[in-house]
């Protein structure tokens, strides 16, 4: 039997290894947030969303992941809601989709759902609990001038070291450290000014070998996502499954034959997902989905 862990463990750790490096740490909440920027203000929060079914029992891999998320981001809040908190966001502010959410078939499917409108309502990022951030999530592209920032230190680190005939190792080495120094700055201080990005997203890095389990050939991923407080992107994927629910149990996608893995990916998961954002940017671009 696998080890459980309890929130206030994972707490405990946290603040210990923030305190042991000198950073802060992110607070980890077990409530509702609080809106703090208006509908398409131009901002993505400083908010975190994950859940957990229950508090007092997570796994090591969940833990790790909690952890690492409040560690790489002092500057933002975590709320971490249960299987409660996730309904009471259609109860309180979606009443309309509560029907919809309660009666989906699958408990993955709920949360899917949940993901989409918690960013719609409060704004932030989304993440599933075995993801690990790599990056501090002020070092992502939320800003049009982060690319720039860090094409600017790449190119300083070159031309210093080609100035002084340093080697490649060498060069590697100071751009690194040079790197982390400003990951570093950002998780504490935020990205350089500039203007904002409205949504965040990711595309499935593609693979011959996984393409069997995509439902598109070209794949958003939702295991991750940012935006604003009422973006278009988040606040349709409600309406979406609604539709999709009320087709399915007219009985439309009968003959479908979808398996109950294909029929979560079309209901709630990456296809309704990858649809939205196909159609919200379609005529901005020239990609062609239907061969990768």
């Amino acid at each position: 039997k696998s080890a459980v862990i309890t929130l206030q463990a994972v707490q405990h750790v946290v603040e210990a290894r923030a305190i042991a490096r000198g950073w802060p740490a992110a607070a980890i909440r077990t409530d509702m947030p609080q809106r703090n920027a208006p509908p398409r203000s131009g901002i993505i929060p400083t908010v975190i969303h994950m859940s957990i079914r229950d508090y007092n029992s997570l796994k090591p891999l969940q833990a790790l992941s909690l952890a690492a998320w409040a560690l790489q981001n002092p500057r933002h809040t975590i709320h971490l809601a249960n299987d409660t908190l996730v309904r009471q966001l259609f109860a309180r502010h979606y009443p309309d989709l509560l029907p919809t959410f309660d009666g989906l078939p699958e408990p993955v499917e709920r949360v899917d759902m949940w993901r989409y409108m918690v960013v719609c309502k409060f704004g932030g990022v989304y993440g599933d609990m075995d993801t690990f951030p790599l990056w501090p999530v002020a070092m992502w592209p939320l800003r049009a001038t982060l690319p720039a920032a860090w094409a600017s230190q790449h190119d300083s680190q070159a031309a210093q070291a080609g100035s002084s005939g340093s080697s490649s190792s060498s060069t590697t080495t100071n751009a690194t450290v040079r790197l982390l120094d400003l990951v570093s700055q950002s998780a504490l201080n935020g990205p350089p000014p500039g203007p904002h990005v409205g949504a965040l997203i990711g595309w499935e890095q593609f693979s011959v070998a996984e393409q069997k389990y995509f439902a598109r050939p070209y794949q958003v991923v939702q295991w991750v996502l940012a935006g604003q407080p009422g973006h278009p992107l988040m606040c349709g994927m409600g309406p979406r499954i609604a539709r999709f629910r009320t087709r399915e149990q007219a009985g439309e996608f009968n003959d479908k034959g979808w398996h109950q893995y294909q029929r979560v990916l079309e209901c709630t998961g990456p296809g309704a997902w990858s649809d939205a954002v196909m159609e919200l940017i379609k005529g901005a671009t020239s990609l062609d989905t239907r061969d990768p």
